[in-house]
């Protein structure tokens, strides 16, 4: 035997029976198999797909995998978006879509009524209102409340504080005065003009206190009654407790935020 030649086979080839034994053998080692090839084959289409298993779009190549899915969306490619959205608008449309997306607020405040005055088809004003009455403002600056949005509403409600808490500064002639100024004589002329102010802005009514057995005590009018202990039990009464019911001193009205705001401008304007 030379080098490099195959070594003659000692086992003897293999009989047509020893095949066909080995068929039959197969037969009844692998019964499934030989029954899964015997089975018909459905359609790609209406073969059940596993849960989690990608869809294939129409047209696509049912031979080749589908490819791997888009990484989500992360905080920094979010963020690059919004950014990129947002430089592509203009100072002037940014604006315009800040106060459309505002315009709907309006419809959720609620404006509760004040202790005194009354409510209009424009909103809430104070005071004992025209004629003393209690039916309609006395006038425009009697206003503290309108049924529109919160900006809106602080640019109405601007001039009329100014207006409010301006006082008489416009007379210097009727400033209060010391009993050893020249101009003492005065403070009953100012006091009636201060009344008459504060009737005009809507503030008189936490200058009308009422006692404790139901009595109205006008501090303008009678201002030599309005002792410290008398200003400070009804500042209280306003503030924190509430004020007693004039029909009925011993219930007491709900705290209303209307008062704090004329006491704090009647405040300034005195």
């Amino acid at each position: 035997m030379t080098l490099g030649a195959t070594p003659p086979s000692t086992s003897s080839p293999k009989s047509n029976d020893d095949l066909n034994l080995s068929a039959s053998a197969h037969r009844v080692l692998f019964p499934f198999r030989t029954l899964q090839s015997s089975l018909p084959v459905p359609p790609l289409s209406t073969m059940p797909t596993p849960p989690g298993t990608p869809r294939l779009r129409s047209g696509s190549n049912p031979g080749n995998p589908p490819g791997p899915a888009p990484a989500p969306a992360t905080s920094s490619s979010t963020t690059s978006a919004s950014a990129t959205s947002l430089s592509s608008f203009t100072t002037e449309q940014l604006a315009r879509i800040i106060l459309n997306s505002q315009r709907g607020l309006g419809s959720t405040r609620i404006l509760i009524p004040p202790q005194f005055g009354g409510t209009t088809s424009a909103g809430v004003w104070t005071g004992m209102g025209a004629g003393n009455q209690g039916l309609t403002p006395k006038s425009a600056s009697c206003m503290r409340d309108f049924k529109t949005d919160e900006v809106k509403n602080f640019n109405a409600m601007s001039p009329i504080e100014e207006k409010c808490q301006k006082g008489l500064l416009d007379q210097a002639a009727l400033w209060f005065s010391m009993p050893d100024e020249s101009n003492a004589n005065l403070v009953v002329t100012s006091l009636i003009a201060f009344e008459e102010r504060m009737i005009n802005h809507g503030m008189e009514g936490v200058f009308h206190i009422v006692r404790i057995d139901g009595a109205v005590l006008n501090m303008l009018q009678e201002p030599g009654m309005c002792t410290t202990s008398v200003i400070d039990s009804w500042s209280v009464d306003l503030l924190v407790i509430g004020a007693r019911a004039k029909g009925n001193p011993s219930s007491r009205s709900p705290l209303c935020n209307y008062d704090r705001t004329n006491l704090m401008w009647s405040g300034e304007a005195f």
